[in-house]
C-alpha cells in the first residue's frame, strides 16, 4: 500500500535512509518534511511495515527527487516504479522531475532510464574521488 507518511513511520524511514547514508537521520528531520508543503513524501508498505519511501521537493514547475529508497530485501519487485507512478499521478502543476545519481550507480541509472528519465547533464567529480553526478530528467 502506498500512502502519505505518518509520524509513527519516522523511525522506519530513518532506518531505510541509513541504507543510503549512515548519517541520514542527522541530515534529515523527516518530521519537518512531513509537515511541509514544499515536500512530497510517500511510503510503501507490505504487511504493515514500511519497505520504502520517496521524497521530492517542489520548486515551481519542477520536482527534484531527493530520495527513492527501497529496502534491499524488496528491490527488483516494482516498488520503486509504484512510488514514482504515485508521485506522477498526484503531481499537481509540476511538469518535470529532476534527480542526480552517482555515475558509478549503474543499477539506479538503468532503473531511472527504464522509467523514462533521460540524462541531461554530468557534474564532474561532484562526489569527489573522480565520481561524477549524472543529472536526469523526466517530463510529466
Amino acid at each position: 500500500m502506498i500512502r502519505k507518511p505518518l509520524l509513527t513511520d519516522i523511525n522506519q524511514i530513518n532506518e531505510l535512509g541509513s541504507c543510503l547514508d549512515s548519517n541520514f537521520k542527522e541530515k534529515n528531520d523527516i518530521k519537518t518534511y512531513i509537515d511541509s508543503n514544499l515536500y512530497i513524501i510517500y511510503v510503501i508498505e507490505e504487511n504493515n511495515v514500511v519497505i520504502g519511501f520517496i521524497m521530492l521537493i517542489t520548486m515551481y514547475e519542477t520536482m527534484e527527487l531527493l530520495y527513492l529508497v527501497i529496502d534491499p530485501k524488496y528491490r527488483h519487485r516494482g516498488y520503486g516504479t509504484l512510488l514514482l507512478n504515485e508521485v506522477i499521478k498526484n503531481k499537481g502543476v509540476e511538469s518535470r522531475i529532476l534527480l542526480e545519481v552517482r555515475a558509478n550507480n549503474g543499477s539506479a541509472i538503468a532503473f531511472y532510464q527504464k522509467n523514462d528519465f533521460k540524462i541531461i547533464n554530468n557534474r564532474q567529480n561532484y562526489y569527489g574521488n573522480n565520481i561524477d553526478a549524472i543529472i536526469m530528467e523526466r517530463s510529466i
